[in-house]
């Protein structure tokens, strides 16, 4: 897979075992870093991913790393490597539970098909000197309503993952999803 810059792994041990996985799906280059280098590597090498290996890390360096990684213009993914703690709002959680490199190697390829969109409008943007439309405040994520249907073998690790970043509300049938989502709706309308 064609690159736009390196892929960065932060972690206190040198090597973690999921940076093999990323070499063997042929995504290099792969630069390892410490958690004290990890700003000036973001700074210096423009890179096209960070993966940071939580299990060990100070909340403290992982949250103003995010905070540098959130800056970087087009969008950086950063992904989060067996998370222990609750994670800023960019950061992409991936548990190895499974045992499955293949996994790792999906979730990189969705997360740079992500930052690749974003390069091109900000591109286009750029050719076209129309002022860019101002985004509201609030938060879409928070706002949103995910129906997750189904039985296959990847829905529990989806629904883990959703279960992450927002709430999820269980229901059997379509019907009882409809059924919930009509009762939320009238209870917000009744509530303005």
């Amino acid at each position: 897979m064609s690159l736009q810059g390196p892929i960065i792994v932060v972690s206190t041990a040198r090597q973690p075992g999921f940076a093999a996985a990323l070499d063997d799906a042929k995504m290099f280059p792969i630069i390892d870093t410490t958690w004290t280098d990890a700003p000036r590597a973001v700074t210096e090498l423009q890179p096209a991913a960070v993966f940071v290996a939580m299990p060990g890390s100070a909340d403290q360096d992982f949250e103003a790393l995010a905070k540098q990684i959130t800056a970087c213009q087009p969008y950086v993914p950063l992904i989060a490597v067996d998370p222990e703690t609750s994670l800023p709002d960019n950061a992409i959680p991936f548990s190895q539970g499974g045992g499955s490199p293949d996994r790792l190697a999906a979730r990189l390829r969705a997360a740079l098909r992500v930052r690749t969109l974003h390069a091109t409008v900000m591109r286009r943007l750029g050719d076209h000197a129309v002022a860019a439309p101002t985004i509201a405040e609030t938060n879409p994520v928070r706002d949103a309503t995910v129906l997750l249907i189904g039985r296959g073998a990847a829905y529990p690790a989806l629904s883990v993952a959703l279960g992450e970043r927002m709430g999820i509300v269980g229901a059997l049938s379509i019907e009882a999803a409809a059924k919930h989502l009509n009762t939320r709706d009238n209870r917000r309308h009744r509530a303005r």
